[in-house]
């Protein structure tokens, strides 16, 4: 029965009356309380509070003492202190062991990472002197390959102004090409798939950025700093049961 449950401190009067006292009535006479037979266990729970303060300090001061460690064996020939230190010492072992599981091998040096990194490793183009670059947006992809030419831009075989007939999803599309000052000298041939307008003038723009990071890496720090090469996460949130969209309720009726 846990503390300050119904009957504890009754159940608990008499449990220390019996283990420390030998019976209720050897406790009264112990204290000097008067009262004997059936008055006790109506003025017992009233003279513990008055000798004791309440209950609580009354089973405080007959429980036993914390177990201490004095050297005292635990039945396995081990103290107890001994078998916290050898817990100690594998749980320092254990710590050890996952720090060098991690630790980077010596075999791994700097030029390795280096050569892993695409960062100012100079230009990645194909055959054909082409840079390459994957674009997403929403539930659109694009795949933009871009070198040096006049301009000409080209998306799913048509001109960017057939493509996104609004300018502001053009611009939007194209702003990697003007941030960089290659508007006039870059050829631009990309696919697009998937999702509406705007999600693939946002795939395009993506796009355009990383090919424009492979084709010359300085262009990675104003287009890092701009936000173009960070895939834009955001998407229409999933319809919920219960409700007419994703967070659109139900109209309140008084009635």
């Amino acid at each position: 029965m846990s503390e300050g449950s119904p009957g504890w401190d009754s159940r608990e009067i008499h449990r220390i009356a019996r283990e420390h006292y030998g019976g209720l009535e050897q406790m009264f006479e112990h204290h000097g309380w008067p009262e004997r037979g059936e008055q006790m266990m109506t003025s017992v729970q009233t003279h513990v509070a008055t000798h004791y303060g309440d209950v609580k300090e009354f089973v405080r001061r007959h429980s036993p003492p914390p177990v201490m460690d004095t050297g005292e064996s635990t039945g396995s020939g081990a103290t107890i202190g001994e078998k916290l230190r050898e817990a100690a010492a594998e749980a320092a072992e254990r710590e050890a062991e996952t720090a060098s599981a991690m630790a980077t091998p010596e075999s791994v040096t700097s030029a390795a990472f280096a050569s892993l990194s695409s960062d100012g490793a100079g230009p990645v183009l194909d055959e054909k002197g082409r840079a390459y670059g994957t674009g997403r947006r929403k539930e659109s992809v694009s795949r933009v390959w871009i070198g040096p030419g006049s301009g000409k831009i080209q998306i799913n075989g048509r001109a960017a102004e057939h493509y996104f007939p609004r300018a502001a999803q053009r611009i939007h599309a194209l702003t990697p090409l003007k941030l960089t000052d290659h508007m006039s000298d870059m050829d631009v041939y990309a696919t697009v798939r998937g999702g509406g307008v705007s999600g693939q003038a946002g795939a395009l723009r993506h796009g355009l950025a990383r090919a424009l990071r492979s084709y010359n890496p300085e262009l990675r720090r104003v287009l890092r700093v701009n936000g173009l090469l960070t895939r834009d996460p955001r998407a229409v949130e999933r319809k919920k049961y219960g409700r007419h969209k994703a967070r659109r309720s139900t109209q309140y009726s008084k009635r």
